[in-house]
């Protein structure tokens, strides 16, 4: 987890905060309501960033499963090709031999 991932998050939301703190110190002139609208934001961009992080982990691990099944289907295919084979040879000798048997 890189920090250059989540700037803009993080820029984004001091910038939320401040626009507010601006906004309420404007419109009311108490500190004490400047301040609680200033952390109760900063706590919305946070969860807002903690989303984002859980978001993205969770893409990470959605492809880390979707190569792993990929790889899996894979080794899979080839497994079922190889039965195949051997089945479809093991039939051929079988449709030999009874040829064999009926002509003699």
């Amino acid at each position: 987890m890189d920090i250059r991932d989540y700037a803009r998050d993080i820029i984004l939301i001091i910038i939320l905060v401040i626009a507010t703190l601006a906004l309420v110190t404007r419109l009311w002139y108490d500190t004490t309501i400047a301040l609680g609208a200033m952390l109760m934001v900063l706590s919305l961009g946070g969860l807002l960033l903690s989303q984002s992080i859980r978001i993205r982990s969770l893409e990470r691990s959605i492809q880390v499963r979707d190569k792993a099944i990929r790889a899996n289907l894979e080794e899979i295919s080839a497994k079922m090709i190889q039965k195949y084979d051997a089945s479809a040879a093991h039939l051929d000798d079988v449709v030999n031999e009874l040829g064999k048997r009926i002509y003699r």
